[in-house]
């Protein structure tokens, strides 16, 4: 009797262990649809930011390669010099940088509000002033994204 009450709470101490396990979503809640706005921002952040970490080391290397000599530098530039990576590179700093900026305005507390007393059914005002500075400073990305790009796009139409 001792012996099957034992196992009993082995299996359950199991059992939690595995539930919580089960609990973590990693790297597929970046992407899920079903959380809000604020989590789809913070993956464009996270997205963004290991890409300008892997351009900075990509740019040193290719600008190491002037110390090879003048022609492997005009042979990089001839078959991979293309204006669409700066335009990419552009949009990518535009939004990272400007979500940092609503990051930063965030948590300094500028568009959380004043609390108040919760009442059901629980809406936090708060994340009306932080979605709407989202749309904002995405907008903003938008225009800077146009205006970085707008060469390129000239040159498409052409």
């Amino acid at each position: 009797m001792v012996c099957l009450s034992y196992q009993s709470q082995n299996k359950s101490e199991e059992e939690k262990k595995k539930k919580w396990y089960n609990n973590i979503p990693g790297f597929k809640a970046w992407l899920s649809p079903k959380y809000n706005s604020e989590r789809l921002m913070f993956t464009i952040q996270r997205v963004t930011g290991f890409i300008l970490v892997l351009y900075i080391y990509v740019h040193i290397i290719i600008t190491g390669l002037t110390t090879l000599g003048q022609s492997t530098w005009n042979y990089f530039l001839s078959h991979y010099d293309l204006p669409i990576f700066e335009v990419i590179i552009a949009m990518i700093v535009g939004i990272h940088g400007l979500n940092g900026i609503r990051l930063i305005i965030t948590e300094l507390g500028y568009s959380i509000g004043k609390p108040a007393v919760p009442e059901y059914p629980y809406k936090p005002k708060s994340l009306t002033k932080q979605k709407m500075l989202m749309y904002a400073l995405m907008i903003v990305a938008a225009i800077f994204i146009i205006v970085a790009a707008w060469d390129y796009i000239v040159f498409l139409v052409r």
